[in-house]
């Protein structure tokens, strides 16, 4: 069978029809799409712009040089230290290959290339490859939502909390893994009713906590605690008092703690995130600080917008603007 099909690989012309022969049988023969790959790396290696790239996740495979075991264990060999799916399996210099495409395409919003690139790895046990895997499927579910998508997203959401779940056990150490498993708690918290949501948040918090315990410049989490602290203190009154049934001590948290986490984020990395400049400036509108509220929320709008986080941020920093005109006239 390989043979064959590599024999049919001499011209680039046959490789479209023969990758999307074995792209469409990938989940039964997962080394055969990997020695196929292989093959065809060396084929075309210094002409891959001669290989359609139309075809995402059998190219990204075959940009990632494939080690192919030569004896098929069930369970894989172990790579330092990591049991990589039966069939094939990735050495550390691949993985930070992978890590440093998957980085670059996150900066540049392209969540679906992402997916595609990370989705040949989610059996590989390495906590920084799994949290990547949380934090696409998160970025991923967003887009799903903004169409409408909900069952999508829903299932984009749970998937991602078992790669953080699976990263954070691997790594109790690293910042991302405790903040990715909080994010993806907190996402899919909401999917299980009032009692589970509030209960949740304090896991949450603790992870967040523990996330800027161990890298103090992580923006991200000192946001998502502004963000907590927000939105505890802004719930309506008889929400507070079913909290205060449910648990013995709910959380007694104020506006200005939220901003001293905001303004700490914006401290570590300016700018990094529209959406800490809507919250900071929401809790300043709660705090009657209507100029400071007016400031940040322009700084938002200027900001183009390119991720469905950053597009909610524009929306609502426009709508508080036109809220702060009324006030004012």
């Amino acid at each position: 069978m390989f043979s064959a099909l590599a024999q049919l690989t001499t011209s680039a012309r046959n490789v479209r029809f023969v990758l999307r022969f074995v792209v469409s049988r990938r989940h039964s023969n997962r080394v055969l799409l990997a020695r196929f790959c292989h093959h065809l790396n060396n084929q075309f290696a210094g002409r891959q712009q001669t290989l359609p790239k139309a075809y995402g996740w059998a190219w990204i495979l075959m940009a990632t040089p494939l080690v192919l075991n030569n004896h098929d264990s069930p369970k894989g060999p172990a790579i330092n230290g990591h049991t990589i799916n039966s069939n094939f399996s990735c050495n550390s210099d691949d993985i930070n290959e992978i890590i440093k495409k998957s980085d670059a395409l996150l900066k540049d919003y392209k969540y679906d290339e992402l997916c595609t690139l990370l989705s040949a790895y989610k059996q590989v046990e390495n906590a920084e490859l799994l949290w990547r895997l949380a934090e696409a499927n998160c970025a991923r579910a967003k887009l799903e939502g903004e169409k409408g998508h909900d069952h999508r997203r829903r299932e984009l959401m749970e998937e991602g909390f078992t790669f953080a779940q699976r990263a954070l056990k691997l790594d109790e150490n690293n910042s991302k893994c405790h903040s990715w498993y909080a994010t993806m708690l907190h996402y899919t918290s909401e999917f299980h009713g009032y009692k589970t949501h509030f209960s949740n948040a304090f896991i949450i918090r603790d992870h967040f906590e523990k996330a800027i315990a161990l890298d103090p410049k992580d923006a991200i989490s000192l946001h998502s605690l502004g963000y907590w602290c927000f939105a505890f203190t802004n719930l309506p009154w008889y929400q507070k008092k079913i909290l205060g049934v449910l648990f013995r001590s709910p959380p007694n948290t104020t506006y200005e703690q939220a901003l001293e986490y905001f303004y700490k984020a914006e401290e570590v990395s300016p700018g990094f995130f529209s959406m800490n400049l809507v919250m900071a400036g929401r809790a300043h509108y709660h705090l009657h600080q209507y100029d400071k509220a007016r400031d940040l929320f322009t700084r938002a709008v200027n900001v183009s917008p390119r991720s469905p986080d950053e597009r909610q941020a524009h929306a609502k920093a426009a709508e508080m603007l036109k809220k702060l005109h009324h006030h004012h006239h």
